[in-house]
């Protein structure tokens, strides 16, 4: 295993990181299985675990937890809050004590103010009071060493943040999918020692189930696609981990070869040179060059033409437990937006106005008109825009409640309410959420209570809005009993959307 210091922090990390986001622990033994994995992770080498109290369910903090124990080995675990929702100094300060208590720790070497989508975010959860202050309580008492960030905010935004000298390092969504988009992420965090770890670093599966497009990355005949995809990542010297959600002690095995030898510089640039040369190769992929910039419309082109590469891979996505080909391609080009600059359009009519002056620059010759087109019927059939939000939620919505519940707690929920409270302001229903994680029970989310599931009949809300998206037919088909009690329950999405928020 390779080593690099993070940013100015002094802690040496592995090449490697643990993602624990995709464990299968609703499979018999999945809890287990996912353990053995981590503390293999753990023997070979690996000292950084991303997790986080969302994860799994509240389970992947367990599994991280258990794993540092069994291998009795020192390694770098993350803890998280977002300061949308744990608002207050107080909230964040709770939840990280609640983290390393469910994860049997003392302390977590790192701090990750979590999925911050935009630099208006970021200023809203540094303000006096707010999620920062209470990072820094917990900064001051030891129980966390550093203060970091993971974003999916626009490359502008991530460096505007970096400049506020608040953060000392950050997570970004980097793959051989957008290879230029963070360049100048990784330009700026190298000159203000700011530490950066990538995620999402295969393409969310796209690279190592499509080898063949991507074999131009690798180096030598016994080098997978994802190996090469997770070593280009490396060769940037900024980097200093890339992490991977691995299910399977396979995958554990085939991600490692991917560091078990170090590269000098000039093999590091040579093998940067070469996957730089070849994108060119792949037809009609846009490889990020951003000469189409300057819509007059205000077009985001490079950004659109990005996703829509994601059309040309075939993908087994499961993470969203959906199936058509359709719906998978519309899946992973939001899931690139949202990746690349949290973009959602306003609404679905196609603002381009035909002039042409993007496709004159492409330097690819790529219809971006037709693209562009394209991309805004996939987002009209795939609900996503803020006008198929706010439709949505006034259909739901028609009837008088004095009791209105959603289901389940998380960024998603809040997103949902945040809408919901812009068209109701004068609603003077209780909100409250269900969710079936303990650890939340009686506590406020982004100021709304949430509830044990076993009280439902008890508190026999007017409706309960099932706001998640992954497992919106589980929850239904558990709670559809109640509606003979005459509780309605709707379910937020329909069959051929796409989530509001990845």
């Amino acid at each position: 295993m390779q080593y690099r210091t993070f940013g100015k922090t002094g802690k040496m990390l592995s090449a490697l990181g643990l993602g624990t986001m995709r464990f299968k622990t609703g499979e018999p033994n999945g809890f287990e299985n996912a353990v053995g994995i981590a503390v293999e992770a753990i023997k070979q080498g690996v000292n950084y675990i991303d997790t986080s109290f969302g994860y799994l369910g509240g389970q992947a903090e367990k599994i991280a937890g258990e794993a540092v124990r069994r291998s009795g080995k020192d390694v770098y675990v993350t803890v998280k809050s977002n300061g949308l929702i744990d608002v207050s100094a107080d909230a964040c300060y709770k939840r990280i004590c609640d983290s390393l208590k469910s994860m049997g720790l003392k302390k977590a070497h790192f701090f990750i103010l979590w999925t911050v989508l935009s630099y208006d975010d970021f200023i809203k959860m540094t303000a006096a009071g707010g999620a920062y202050d209470g990072a820094l309580r917990a900064k001051e008492e030891e129980l966390v060493d550093h203060i970091c960030m993971s974003a999916h905010a626009p490359p502008a935004d991530i460096i505007k943040i970096m400049r506020t000298g608040k953060i000392e390092g950050v997570t970004i969504s980097y793959s051989l999918l957008t290879p230029h988009i963070f360049e100048p992420v990784l330009r700026v965090a190298a000159e203000l020692g700011v530490g950066v770890i990538t995620m999402n670093s295969l393409g969310g599966g796209i690279i190592p189930q499509n080898p063949d497009v991507f074999s131009f990355a690798r180096q030598d005949e016994d080098e997978s696609a994802a190996a090469a995809a997770l070593a280009w990542s490396y060769a940037h010297p900024q980097i200093t981990t890339v992490l991977s959600g691995m299910t399977t002690i396979d995958e554990l095995r085939e991600n490692l070869r991917a560091f078990d030898k170090a590269e000098n510089s000039d093999d590091s640039k040579k093998r940067i040179e070469a996957v730089n040369k070849s994108f060119s190769d792949i037809s009609g992929f846009c490889t990020g060059c951003a000469y189409c910039s300057g819509c007059p419309a205000g077009i985001d082109i490079v950004s659109l033409m990005q996703a829509f590469n994601a059309i040309k891979f075939t993908s087994g996505i499961s993470d969203y437990r959906r199936k058509g080909e359709r719906l998978l391609e519309n899946i992973r080009i939001c899931f690139r937006l949202s990746m690349i600059s949290n973009f959602m359009p306003s609404d679905a009519q196609n603002p381009c106005l035909q002039c042409g002056e993007c496709e004159k620059k492409c330097t690819q010759r790529l219809p971006l008109i037709k693209r562009i087109d394209e991309l805004y019927k996939r987002f009209d059939e795939s609900a996503y825009s803020e006008k198929h939000i706010i439709e949505r939620l006034k259909n739901i919505f028609t009837g008088n409640y004095k009791n209105i519940a959603f289901w389940s707690a998380g960024l998603y929920t809040k997103k949902v309410i945040s809408y919901f409270q812009k068209l109701f302001p004068n609603q003077n229903a209780d909100i409250l959420i269900f969710d079936k994680n303990e650890k939340l029970w009686e506590t406020l989310y982004n100021g709304i209570r949430v509830e044990n599931p076993d009280r439902l009949l008890e508190i026999k809300p007017d409706i309960i809005v099932i706001s998640n998206y992954v497992y919106s037919e589980e929850i239904y088909n558990d709670i559809k009993k109640y509606e003979k009690d005459g509780i309605q329950i709707v379910k937020i999405h329909a069959p051929e959307d796409v989530p509001w928020l990845f």
